[in-house]
Parts: structure tokens; C-alpha cells; sequence
């Protein structure tokens, strides 16, 4: 377990000190890591503010989920183009398997008001988690998972 930890530690540290490299955590360390996992589609891409790092708050219509909170819509914020290291292009219609995180800062611009309330989640501040298009094979690796609760906002 310690030797997990600064493998962990060390993968960070080089990702900061060398900027653009950053590599691509396996199923089974982003799955431990992850504050949710699901599998849904992308049904509205935003950009928040053109600009700089041009703000995205990605929607997904979740079909199935494996770790954490997961709702029928899930809300994930990323930043399309980081100070530092790589991201993830987002396409409407797609389905994706995310691994998600718990860190995003809900102050940003108007989020929480573009949410409605709901929570969102990130994908990393510098380098991407863990998205996965090859939805199937993913799927399979996770496990059979459970289907996604109902949004807190749907009246019963």
C-alpha cells in the first residue's frame, strides 16, 4: 500500500515539475482514486467563457454508474485549455465511461448557478483522470455496476 502511495506521489510530482507530460493513470488506480465513476453520454458541452483557458461544464445522461453519488446527470467541469498538461474534448453524443473527482472549486464564474444547485465534479486540474470512449471494454473491466439514482431536482 505505501509502495501505491509514492508511485502516486512521484507520478504527481513529475507531472508538475516537467508541465506537459502527463501520463494516464490504469483502470484499477483511478478507479481507487475516484470519487465517482459512470458510463453515460454527453448531452450538452458549454464553454463558460471563451478566453484563456475557455471553462467547460460538461452534462452526461448516466446509464450506469460503479463508484460514488451517481445520478441520472452527472455535471463535470474541466478547463479545455490548462496552464499546464493535457486535457479532454468533450463531443455531444458521445458516451464515455468518466472517472471523476471531488475538487472542483464551485465559485468559479456562475457554476453553481449554471448547475442549478446540482453538484459537479472534475476530471483533474492538470492532467486528465481517466475518460475512457472504448465504453464497452471499460465497462467490462469495471464490472456489472448499478444503474444510476434518480437527480435530487426530478420530482417522485
Amino acid at each position: 500500500m505505501k509502495i501505491a502511495s509514492v508511485l502516486l506521489i512521484a507520478v504527481c510530482a513529475s507531472v508538475q515539475l516537467f508541465g506537459l507530460q502527463c501520463i494516464t493513470a490504469s483502470q484499477r488506480q483511478a478507479f481507487r482514486y475516484a470519487f465517482a465513476v459512470f458510463r453515460g453520454t454527453a448531452v450538452r458541452v458549454q464553454v463558460l467563457h471563451p478566453g484563456d483557458s475557455e471553462p467547460m461544464l460538461v452534462t452526461f445522461k448516466v446509464d450506469r454508474g460503479w463508484k460514488g453519488p451517481v445520478t441520472e446527470t452527472m455535471r463535470v467541469f474541466l478547463l479545455a485549455r490548462p496552464l499546464e498538461g493535457d486535457t479532454y474534448h468533450f463531443h455531444g453524443g458521445t458516451r464515455y465511461v468518466v472517472h471523476a473527482t471531488n475538487d472542483v472549486f464551485m465559485d468559479f464564474e456562475n457554476l453553481r448557478q449554471l448547475s442549478g444547485g446540482n453538484p459537479v465534479y472534475g476530471i483533474g486540474s492538470m492532467c486528465i483522470f481517466r475518460v475512457r470512449t472504448d465504453v464497452e471494454q471499460e465497462s467490462k473491466r469495471l464490472g456489472r455496476g448499478q444503474p444510476p439514482k434518480p437527480d435530487p431536482t426530478t420530482p417522485q
